[in-house]
């Protein structure tokens, strides 16, 4: 319920609007002026106290109690607990109010609103309760029928208003996905507009997978998540039960519509001659990827180096280890996330080759032209899987889950998929796949099941306190 309040509280505003504005036209219309404080220009008056509930119960007692006879009214109480309306041990209550003889029954109790209001409230009361002195008034009939019309229409235009759906979602992405969302949000707007007439905004957070993981369990309110790691969206589940168990079974293909792997960026002509992952613990090759403990675009790279060695070591752990130290000390600067280091190596000119996801190199050596940058692909690399999920407690209290699917449904289409694809990535449409063919070298990918036995074995093992990374990483 509270989760809603802004919502019914949008509609209770809508609907107490019209009630009043209705209610003056009738009054004027059936011969009750302003001047005599008529419902609609009470409500008008006082509808902040009214959206706020503290006339609102009082209001309530009134209506709902039969017009003619002298029902038993809840009694309110005073500031010592005493009952109002009624004489207490001490003598009459200072915000008592007696019995009124006119109207055939006790008054609204003044505690129950502010200052003046009780004024005009008092003066309301009998044309509410149906029993004002004049009541042989050919118009009260009327006006009590106006008052019990607009009520309803309050109430019912509160929860027509309260359901409209929210028209914008927020998506927290890793960092190097800045330009491919601005292409995808731009086509989703446009084609959700084109099926539904509804005008739609995607808003964009971006940052290390890692680090916009914790920004979510720290309250960023997020409908959607498009990360790099499984991990990242496991940890929404586990830590802060933000995203279903069963996330990887609400899209397909695990729910990772697109997949990339680690690649290398170097200088125009590949002066240093990189080829593949030996090639960057030599001794005069500096290496650019960000800090593995912020970006799971790093953690990809590290896990790729080390599927490398394992192969080319034939399993032995401390050549092994010796390996990712090496490259490790071949880094002159960890950035936290994979465009810092990707500023870092193009417009900082430092190092001689870049590690970061395919579509990265690509998109740079498109920007910044052939003759700065070119594109190498190892020989064998990682699958590097870009998981979507929905936020479920955002989503939930937003009202907002309908529009965080279809979001996230279009990254499927053939029109998504395209535009994944221009903008570096690999994906499973065969359609597009075949369009884009010549754009994507063959590349013997390994995963993390095949070779570390999982994301949760890998995670274990590798990223947790005291793991591999941290005794391999070190102090730097």
């Amino acid at each position: 319920m509270p989760a809603a309040l802004p919502s019914i509280l949008s509609g209770l505003k809508i609907g107490w609007a019209f009630a009043w504005r209705t209610l003056i036209a009738a009054e004027l219309v059936f011969g009750r002026s302003s001047s005599q404080g008529g419902l609609g220009w009470f409500i008008y008056r006082n509808r902040n106290e009214l959206l706020t509930g503290k006339v609102f119960a009082g209001l309530a007692t009134v209506i709902l109690r039969p017009g003619g006879g002298g029902g038993a009214v809840p009694h309110h109480r005073g500031d010592d607990g005493a009952p109002l309306g009624h004489a207490a041990r001490n003598g009459p209550q200072r915000n008592e109010i007696p019995e009124n003889p006119a109207a055939g029954g006790p008054m609204i109790p003044p505690s129950a609103f502010h200052g003046n209001r009780v004024a005009r409230l008092v003066r309301l009361q009998p044309l509410l309760s149906g029993r004002h002195a004049r009541t042989t008034d050919p118009g009260a009939t009327m006006r009590r029928f106006t008052i019990a019309a607009a009520t309803a229409l309050a109430l019912v235009a509160a929860p027509a208003a309260a359901q409209q759906a929210p028209t914008t979602l927020l998506n927290a992405s890793y960092d190097i996905a800045r330009e491919l969302f601005v292409a995808v949000n731009a086509a989703f707007v446009a084609d959700h507009k084109a099926k539904t007439g509804v005008d739609v905004t995607v808003d964009q957070s971006h940052g290390g997978s890692s680090r916009q993981a914790r920004a979510i369990l720290e309250g960023l309110q997020a409908d959607v998540v498009t990360f790099n790691q499984v991990t990242d969206i496991d940890v929404l589940v586990d830590k802060g039960g933000l995203v279903s168990a069963d996330w990887k079974s609400e899209f397909p293909n695990d729910a990772s519509p697109y997949y990339s792997l680690p690649s290398f960026l170097v200088r125009a002509g590949n002066p240093k001659n990189i080829k593949d992952w030996g090639d960057l613990v030599r001794d005069d090759v500096k290496v650019i990827f960000p800090n593995p403990k912020t970006s799971g675009n790093a953690r990809y790279t590290y896990l790729a180096a080390t599927a490398y060695a394992k192969e080319a070591f034939g399993g032995d752990e401390a050549q092994v280890e010796a390996f990712i130290s090496k490259l490790f000390d071949n880094v002159p600067v960890f950035d936290t996330g994979g465009r810092a280091a990707t500023t870092t190596f193009v417009e900082r000119e430092i190092g001689d080759v870049l590690i970061t996801f395919e579509a990265e190199t690509r998109g740079i050596q498109k920007e910044y032209g052939a003759d700065k940058v070119e594109t190498v692909t190892p020989s064998v690399s990682l699958l590097a899987e870009f998981p979507v999920a929905i936020v479920d407690t955002v989503v939930d209290k937003r009202g907002s889950r309908d529009l965080a699917k279809a979001y996230l449904n279009f990254l499927y289409t053939t029109e998504g998929q395209r535009i994944v694809a221009e903008h570096g990535n690999r994906v499973h449409d065969p359609v597009v796949i075949a369009e884009f063919k010549a754009d994507f070298p063959e590349v013997r990918l390994l995963t993390v099941e095949e070779v570390f036995g999982g994301w949760e074995q890998a995670t274990k093992e590798h990223f947790a306190s005291d793991g591999t990374l941290d005794r391999l990483y070190g102090s730097r």
